[in-house]
């Protein structure tokens, strides 16, 4: 996520959608098992790194699907929303991947997920992208107490000043949350201080369904230890960020400072919506998030 374009300021190593809740059988809840969490991504020191936590997958013949509102471009679409929209499909309905390698420690909700993409070139419009998820339960059980979040391990930087390469690069960030707007963010704290002018911004637009609360949670990476900021390694433990929780009760701003966030280390953020009540079988909900790049003028 390079912003300004050709300034070599990246703001994020990896990321992937969080969705956690119980599956039943029926309204009344009988049977209910979980919580179960499907993750998009985990902490990994590479992102080709295999194994637990890459949990949703598309279907051999789905593809990325671009489009564009400009009558010049070659992807132009009457339907398209924006100058360059993205358009997948995918599900966390498989326990294997495409070669057949078992995705370790899956509990599937029976969620399918379209999500589409909106970006402008208008010089108002070039630092933020919308991302729009239609979340369908594609299964025959009910999912209720559920929490969608955003999972966004940030990293500003300016790679033409630092290349990329050691925990040194990665541990200089830090983080925040304008619960005002609804937003978490992530700056330079003390790397490449006057060559990475720019904060990434991550803001929760809303839901067509009601829910409780917008959380914020944040956490060390590949920590075990930090009763705080510990990094999640089951369900339950996810399920919990999820619910905005650091560890036991505590919460932003109640037990976690902002003044500690936002001193440098290898912090990820998560932003959560939730609890959406219940998704019975062949319903869906709409969820939108806003990845934004915004210079310090």
């Amino acid at each position: 996520m390079e912003y300004p374009k050709g300034s070599g300021i990246e703001h994020i190593f990896d990321g992937g959608l969080y969705i956690g809740g119980f599956v039943s059988n029926d309204s009344l809840g009988s049977g209910r098992l979980g919580p179960f969490v499907t993750t998009g991504a985990v902490d990994a020191a590479s992102v080709s790194a295999r194994g637990g936590g890459f949990e949703f997958t598309n279907d051999r013949e789905s593809r990325i699907v671009e489009r564009s509102s400009l009558l010049t471009s070659r992807y132009y679409k009457p339907e398209a929303v924006s100058h360059q929209d993205f358009v997948i499909e995918f599900n966390d309905t498989n326990l294997v991947w495409e070669n057949n390698e078992p995705i370790q420690e899956h509990s599937p909700l029976g969620l399918g997920v379209h999500l589409e993409t909106y970006a402008w070139n208008f010089p108002f419009a070039d630092f933020f992208v919308i991302f729009n998820y239609t979340i369908k339960n594609v299964s025959n059980k009910y999912v209720d107490s559920v929490y969608v979040g955003l999972w966004t391990d940030a990293v500003v930087r300016n790679t033409k000043v630092t290349s990329p390469g050691g925990s040194a690069f990665f541990n200089k960030g830090g983080n925040g949350f304008m619960d005002s707007i609804d937003v978490a963010y992530e700056f330079d704290s003390n790397g490449d201080i006057g060559f990475t002018d720019s904060y990434l911004g991550v803001q929760f637009l809303g839901s067509d369904t009601p829910h409780d609360s917008v959380n914020y949670v944040s956490w060390q990476f590949r920590n075990t230890a930090d009763p705080l900021f510990f990094a999640p390694q089951t369900d339950q433990e996810r399920y919990v960020k999820l619910q905005g929780y650091f560890g036991g009760n505590t919460r932003y701003n109640a037990g976690v400072t902002p003044a500690t966030l936002k001193s440098p280390s290898n912090r990820s953020f998560m932003i959560s919506a939730g609890s959406f009540k219940r998704i019975a079988p062949e319903t869906q909900l709409m969820w939108f998030c806003n990845f934004r790049c915004q210079k310090i003028w």
